[in-house]
C-alpha cells in the first residue's frame, strides 16, 4: 500500500483512480466524503493524509500528543512540558518555568490536519 500511496501522490489521475475505488457519500448535498481506513474524508484531506503518510518521519526524540478539539489539548501540552521540565531537574525553578511566561500552544508545535493540506511536504524541523 505504501508504494501505491507514493504513486497516488504523484498524479491527479491516480488520486481519481483511488477515489473511484473508495466508498463515497454526499454530505449536506454539497461535499463528497470518501471512506479511507475507517475515516470519512474530503478529497483534500485524503490527499493530505496520503502526503503525511508518505513524507512524515518521526525522530527518536519526538513526542507526539494526540487529541481532538475540545478534549483538553492545552492541558495535555502543559502536562507534557511539566513532565519534561521535571526530568531535566527544572521543576523547582519557577523563574525558569516556561509556562509562567508562555501559553502551552506557544511552546508545543501543533501538527494538525491543515498542515499537510497547505503543504504536502512541510518542514517540521523546528
Amino acid at each position: 500500500m505504501a508504494n501505491e500511496e507514493s504513486s497516488v501522490l504523484k498524479s491527479c489521475d491516480s488520486i481519481d483512480t483511488l477515489l473511484n475505488r473508495l466508498p463515497k457519500v454526499c454530505f449536506w448535498e454539497s461535499t463528497d466524503l470518501y471512506q479511507w481506513e475507517g475515516v470519512w474524508l474530503t478529497r483534500e484531506y485524503l490527499e493530505a493524509s496520503l502526503a503525511f503518510r508518505s513524507h512524515f518521519e518521526a525522530r527518536d526524540d519526538d513526542i507526539i500528543l494526540t487529541s481532538t478539539m475540545k478534549t483538553g489539548t492545552t492541558w495535555l501540552k502543559a502536562l507534557c512540558i511539566c513532565i519534561m521540565q521535571s526530568q531535566n531537574g527544572d521543576s523547582n525553578k519557577e523563574e525558569e518555568d516556561i509556562l509562567v511566561k508562555y501559553n502551552p500552544h506557544t511552546c508545543v508545535q501543533t501538527l494538525d490536519s491543515h498542515t499537510y493540506v497547505e503543504n504536502p511536504n512541510p518542514d517540521l524541523s523546528v
